[in-house]
């Protein structure tokens, strides 16, 4: 079931991800990571490995200002209190499977 509101391009996008095997959430903002941007959801996963707001500014190209005012609003629209929450969200929908590896300011787990 997807929502009348989803344009094409993000039907598409679901679509792909569907015939590669992975999830895809439909519902409102707050239960629906496939609702959240390129840029919220690629946030988000960072966020989920562990990065520091100076490594999300370095990883991402914005200031650390800018990435805190991100993730203050992600708090609001997904309904949790803290960057903790934010974090354990992200974790728990796997978006942090998707960057592991991916960047120079990534932490080293090894």
């Amino acid at each position: 079931m997807v929502d009348l509101d989803v344009g094409p391009a993000e039907l598409a996008r679901m679509i792909r991800a569907v015939a590669q095997g992975r999830v895809v959430y439909v519902g409102r903002v707050g239960e629906n990571p496939a609702r959240l941007g390129a840029e919220e959801l690629r946030l988000l996963g960072l966020l989920a490995l562990g990065l520091t707001d100076a490594g999300l500014a370095a990883e991402l190209g914005y200031s650390e200002r800018t990435i805190r005012n991100r993730l203050g609003r992600l708090c609001r629209q997904l309904g949790v209190r803290n960057r903790t929450e934010l974090a354990a969200w992200a974790g728990a929908h796997g978006l942090y499977r998707k960057f592991a590896g991916s960047g120079k300011n990534l932490p080293d787990f090894t």
